[in-house]
């Protein structure tokens, strides 16, 4: 079965998680996210999602959606300037080795918080980025 999630989708994990609604429809679409990278899924992708982020005046929240090539780009370059050229190569090498499951981590490392804790946890980060941002 092919999926599509428009921006809302994309979006609906970083809203207030406090209304019920809210908080069963981030449930759904992480639960659906997590069928994707199971191969039980396909996503489907749209020029109308990258337009619709082209538009996007909120880019202080930092959801936008960027090309598999951007991100690989930005990833490596992370991993340069933090690790240095040696320690990094050997952290992709780990990783290429021992596959880490992302979606399985965050879950065991969420799953002794509650989303209230989370979503706290989620705003302070945010007015930290407000506050630097600010700053500069």
């Amino acid at each position: 079965m092919r999926i599509y999630f428009d921006n809302c989708c994309y979006n609906r994990p970083f809203d207030d998680q406090r209304q019920l609604r809210i908080r069963l429809e981030s449930e759904a679409k992480l639960e659906i996210q997590a069928k994707i990278l199971e191969r039980k899924y396909e996503l489907a992708w749209s020029y109308i999602i990258d337009f619709e982020n082209e538009l996007n005046p909120f880019d202080s929240r930092g959801i936008f959606m960027i090309t598999d090539t951007e991100i690989k780009i930005k990833g490596f370059r992370i991993l340069f300037e933090s690790l240095g050229e040696v320690e990094a190569e050997r952290f992709i090498a780990l990783i290429m080795r021992e596959p880490f499951d992302y979606t399985q981590w965050q879950r065991a490392l969420l799953l002794e918080k509650s989303v209230a804790e989370i979503s706290h946890a989620a705003m302070d980060l945010r007015q930290g980025d407000q506050a630097v941002k600010e700053y500069e």
